[in-house]
Protein backbone atom coordinates (compact mmCIF):
# COMPACT_ATOMS: atom_id res chain seq x y z
CA UNK A 1 0.00 0.00 0.00
CA UNK A 2 1.47 3.34 -1.11
CA UNK A 3 -0.79 5.36 1.18
CA UNK A 4 1.27 4.76 4.34
CA UNK A 5 4.41 6.57 3.06
CA UNK A 6 2.14 9.37 1.82
CA UNK A 7 0.50 9.84 5.23
CA UNK A 8 3.90 9.79 6.94
CA UNK A 9 5.19 12.42 4.52
CA UNK A 10 2.19 14.68 5.11
CA UNK A 11 2.50 14.44 8.90
CA UNK A 12 6.21 15.28 8.71
CA UNK A 13 5.59 18.14 6.29
CA UNK A 14 2.86 19.78 8.36
CA UNK A 15 4.56 19.30 11.73
CA UNK A 16 6.75 22.06 13.18
CA UNK A 17 8.90 22.24 16.29
CA UNK A 18 7.48 24.16 19.24
CA UNK A 19 10.15 26.36 20.82
CA UNK A 20 8.06 29.11 22.41
CA UNK A 21 6.06 29.89 25.54
CA UNK A 22 2.49 31.18 25.54
CA UNK A 23 0.41 33.14 28.03
CA UNK A 24 -3.20 34.08 27.24
CA UNK A 25 -6.38 35.63 28.55
CA UNK A 26 -9.96 35.05 27.31
CA UNK A 27 -12.66 37.75 27.48
CA UNK A 28 -15.90 38.96 25.93
CA UNK A 29 -16.29 42.06 23.80
CA UNK A 30 -17.69 44.98 25.84
CA UNK A 31 -20.49 47.36 25.00
CA UNK A 32 -19.76 50.55 23.07
CA UNK A 33 -18.00 53.34 24.95
CA UNK A 34 -20.70 55.34 26.73
CA UNK A 35 -18.35 58.18 27.73
CA UNK A 36 -16.50 59.55 24.67
CA UNK A 37 -14.20 61.75 26.80
CA UNK A 38 -12.56 58.55 28.05
CA UNK A 39 -11.19 58.01 24.55
CA UNK A 40 -9.09 61.16 24.62
CA UNK A 41 -6.38 59.93 27.03
CA UNK A 42 -6.18 56.66 25.07
CA UNK A 43 -5.59 58.58 21.83
CA UNK A 44 -3.11 60.92 23.48
CA UNK A 45 -1.07 58.05 24.91
CA UNK A 46 -0.49 56.67 21.40
CA UNK A 47 -0.31 53.10 22.64
CA UNK A 48 -0.26 50.22 20.18
CA UNK A 49 -3.67 48.98 19.05
CA UNK A 50 -4.96 45.55 18.10
CA UNK A 51 -8.25 44.83 16.34
CA UNK A 52 -9.84 41.84 14.56
CA UNK A 53 -8.45 43.17 11.25
CA UNK A 54 -5.02 44.06 12.70
CA UNK A 55 -4.54 41.17 15.10
CA UNK A 56 -0.76 40.77 15.37
CA UNK A 57 1.83 42.98 17.04
CA UNK A 58 5.46 41.86 16.88
CA UNK A 59 7.52 43.93 19.26
CA UNK A 60 10.23 43.98 21.94
CA UNK A 61 9.13 44.24 25.56
CA UNK A 62 11.19 45.50 28.45
CA UNK A 63 11.23 43.18 31.46
CA UNK A 64 12.55 43.60 34.99
CA UNK A 65 12.99 41.60 38.17
CA UNK A 66 10.41 41.62 40.90
CA UNK A 67 10.94 44.27 43.56
CA UNK A 68 10.01 44.33 47.22
CA UNK A 69 6.56 45.75 46.47
CA UNK A 70 5.52 42.50 44.79
CA UNK A 71 4.91 44.04 41.37
CA UNK A 72 4.66 41.99 38.19
CA UNK A 73 7.73 43.53 36.60
CA UNK A 74 7.60 46.19 33.89
CA UNK A 75 4.07 47.11 32.83
CA UNK A 76 3.03 47.76 29.24
CA UNK A 77 -0.36 48.80 27.91
CA UNK A 78 -2.12 48.55 24.57
CA UNK A 79 -5.65 49.13 23.32
CA UNK A 80 -8.06 46.59 21.81
CA UNK A 81 -10.61 48.21 19.51
CA UNK A 82 -13.49 47.23 17.20
CA UNK A 83 -14.63 44.45 19.56
CA UNK A 84 -18.21 43.30 18.87
CA UNK A 85 -20.28 43.17 22.04
CA UNK A 86 -20.55 39.66 23.46
CA UNK A 87 -18.06 38.03 21.11
CA UNK A 88 -15.41 35.91 22.75
CA UNK A 89 -11.77 36.83 22.17
CA UNK A 90 -8.40 35.53 23.22
CA UNK A 91 -5.21 37.55 23.57
CA UNK A 92 -2.00 35.54 23.46
CA UNK A 93 1.56 36.60 24.00
CA UNK A 94 4.23 34.29 22.62
CA UNK A 95 7.94 34.48 23.32
CA UNK A 96 11.02 32.37 22.84
CA UNK A 97 11.78 29.66 25.39
CA UNK A 98 15.38 30.88 25.38
CA UNK A 99 14.27 34.12 27.10
CA UNK A 100 12.92 33.08 30.55
CA UNK A 101 10.17 35.59 31.34
CA UNK A 102 6.89 35.54 33.24
CA UNK A 103 4.04 37.51 31.66
CA UNK A 104 0.83 38.64 33.36
CA UNK A 105 -2.16 39.70 31.24
CA UNK A 106 -5.10 41.73 32.55
CA UNK A 107 -8.09 43.19 30.67
CA UNK A 108 -9.72 46.45 31.80
CA UNK A 109 -12.55 48.64 30.61
CA UNK A 110 -11.82 52.34 30.10
CA UNK A 111 -13.80 53.63 33.06
CA UNK A 112 -12.20 51.03 35.32
CA UNK A 113 -8.72 52.28 34.43
CA UNK A 114 -9.32 56.02 34.62
CA UNK A 115 -11.34 55.82 37.83
CA UNK A 116 -8.43 54.13 39.61
CA UNK A 117 -5.42 56.37 40.43
CA UNK A 118 -3.06 53.39 40.41
CA UNK A 119 -4.17 52.02 37.04
CA UNK A 120 -4.36 55.48 35.52
CA UNK A 121 -0.80 56.29 36.62
CA UNK A 122 0.47 52.96 35.31
CA UNK A 123 -1.23 53.61 31.96
CA UNK A 124 0.18 57.12 31.68
CA UNK A 125 3.72 56.17 32.73
CA UNK A 126 4.11 53.10 30.51
CA UNK A 127 6.13 53.40 27.32
CA UNK A 128 4.27 52.99 24.01
CA UNK A 129 4.82 49.73 22.16
CA UNK A 130 6.08 49.93 18.61
CA UNK A 131 5.85 47.22 16.00
CA UNK A 132 9.09 45.83 14.58
CA UNK A 133 7.35 45.19 11.25
CA UNK A 134 8.50 46.81 8.05
CA UNK A 135 7.42 50.34 7.15
CA UNK A 136 5.11 48.97 4.46
CA UNK A 137 3.32 46.74 6.99
CA UNK A 138 3.03 49.64 9.45
CA UNK A 139 1.45 51.78 6.72
CA UNK A 140 -1.04 49.03 5.88
CA UNK A 141 -1.89 48.40 9.55
CA UNK A 142 -1.56 51.66 11.51
CA UNK A 143 -1.01 51.17 15.24
CA UNK A 144 -2.92 54.18 16.56
CA UNK A 145 -6.47 54.30 17.84
CA UNK A 146 -8.79 55.16 14.92
CA UNK A 147 -12.27 54.32 16.31
CA UNK A 148 -13.39 53.07 12.90
CA UNK A 149 -16.44 51.33 14.39
CA UNK A 150 -17.93 53.51 17.16
CA UNK A 151 -20.68 50.94 17.84
CA UNK A 152 -18.09 48.40 18.95
CA UNK A 153 -16.26 48.29 22.26
CA UNK A 154 -12.73 49.16 23.37
CA UNK A 155 -10.69 47.52 26.10
CA UNK A 156 -7.24 48.07 27.55
CA UNK A 157 -4.71 45.29 27.98
CA UNK A 158 -2.03 45.46 30.66
CA UNK A 159 1.04 43.27 30.24
CA UNK A 160 3.40 42.67 33.13
CA UNK A 161 6.84 41.38 32.11
CA UNK A 162 9.02 39.93 34.86
CA UNK A 163 12.45 38.41 34.23
CA UNK A 164 12.45 34.80 35.36
CA UNK A 165 16.07 33.71 35.50
CA UNK A 166 19.21 33.89 37.61
CA UNK A 167 22.71 34.30 36.24
CA UNK A 168 26.20 34.69 37.64
CA UNK A 169 26.68 37.31 34.94
CA UNK A 170 26.10 40.58 36.79
CA UNK A 171 25.42 42.45 33.54
CA UNK A 172 22.46 40.17 32.82
CA UNK A 173 21.17 40.65 36.34
CA UNK A 174 21.37 44.45 36.11
CA UNK A 175 20.32 44.91 32.47
CA UNK A 176 17.56 42.53 31.43
CA UNK A 177 17.58 42.02 27.64
CA UNK A 178 14.51 43.01 25.63
CA UNK A 179 12.11 40.13 25.09
CA UNK A 180 10.92 39.55 21.52
CA UNK A 181 7.21 38.76 21.59
CA UNK A 182 4.19 38.29 19.38
CA UNK A 183 0.94 39.69 20.79
CA UNK A 184 -2.09 38.18 19.04
CA UNK A 185 -5.78 39.06 19.23
CA UNK A 186 -7.70 35.93 18.23
CA UNK A 187 -11.52 36.08 17.83
CA UNK A 188 -13.55 32.94 18.49
CA UNK A 189 -15.66 31.38 15.72
CA UNK A 190 -19.24 31.07 17.04
CA UNK A 191 -17.77 31.82 20.49
CA UNK A 192 -16.52 28.21 20.59
CA UNK A 193 -13.20 27.91 18.78
CA UNK A 194 -10.35 30.41 18.27
CA UNK A 195 -10.05 31.36 14.61
CA UNK A 196 -6.40 30.35 14.51
CA UNK A 197 -7.32 26.76 15.42
CA UNK A 198 -9.73 26.28 12.51
CA UNK A 199 -6.98 25.04 10.11
CA UNK A 200 -5.77 22.62 12.80
CA UNK A 201 -9.28 21.21 13.26
CA UNK A 202 -9.68 20.80 9.51
CA UNK A 203 -6.29 19.06 9.35
CA UNK A 204 -7.28 16.66 12.15
CA UNK A 205 -10.61 15.87 10.45
CA UNK A 206 -8.86 15.18 7.13
CA UNK A 207 -6.24 13.03 8.84
CA UNK A 208 -8.94 11.12 10.73
CA UNK A 209 -10.78 10.54 7.44
CA UNK A 210 -7.62 9.19 5.82
CA UNK A 211 -7.04 6.94 8.83
CA UNK A 212 -10.62 5.64 8.60
CA UNK A 213 -10.20 4.78 4.89
CA UNK A 214 -6.84 3.08 5.55
CA UNK A 215 -8.40 1.07 8.39
CA UNK A 216 -11.20 -0.13 6.13
CA UNK A 217 -8.68 -1.17 3.45
CA UNK A 218 -6.51 -3.06 5.94
CA UNK A 219 -9.56 -4.72 7.48
CA UNK A 220 -10.75 -5.86 4.06
CA UNK A 221 -7.31 -7.26 3.17
CA UNK A 222 -7.10 -9.16 6.47
CA UNK A 223 -10.62 -10.48 5.97
CA UNK A 224 -9.77 -11.75 2.48
CA UNK A 225 -6.61 -13.45 3.79
CA UNK A 226 -8.57 -15.12 6.59
CA UNK A 227 -11.19 -16.42 4.14
CA UNK A 228 -8.63 -17.78 1.63
CA UNK A 229 -7.90 -21.51 2.27
CA UNK A 230 -4.28 -22.48 2.95
CA UNK A 231 -2.27 -25.21 1.13
CA UNK A 232 -2.34 -27.46 4.20
CA UNK A 233 -6.10 -27.39 4.28
CA UNK A 234 -6.19 -28.32 0.57
CA UNK A 235 -3.85 -31.30 1.16
CA UNK A 236 -5.94 -32.52 4.08
CA UNK A 237 -9.07 -32.25 1.95
CA UNK A 238 -7.51 -34.32 -0.86
CA UNK A 239 -6.25 -36.97 1.58
CA UNK A 240 -9.67 -37.31 3.14
CA UNK A 241 -11.20 -37.69 -0.30
CA UNK A 242 -8.80 -40.51 -1.24
CA UNK A 243 -9.41 -42.38 2.00
CA UNK A 244 -13.15 -42.19 1.52
CA UNK A 245 -12.73 -43.88 -1.90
Amino acid sequence: MQIFPLVTFLVTLLSTAVTANVEKVVFLGPSAVSQPPLLEPVKAAQHAVLSPTNSLLRTDLKASFNDSSGSVGTEHWLALEDLPTGQRFEVRICWSATQPTSFYLDIFELDEVFSSPGLSASFSDSHPLFSVASKQQQAEHPSTLKITKPAFGILLLRIGAKADYYSLNQDLMKNVPLVKVDIILDPFVLNVLPRSLVPTVIYIIVLAGIGWVVTLCVWKILGDLAAFPTNDSNIDTVSDTKKSR
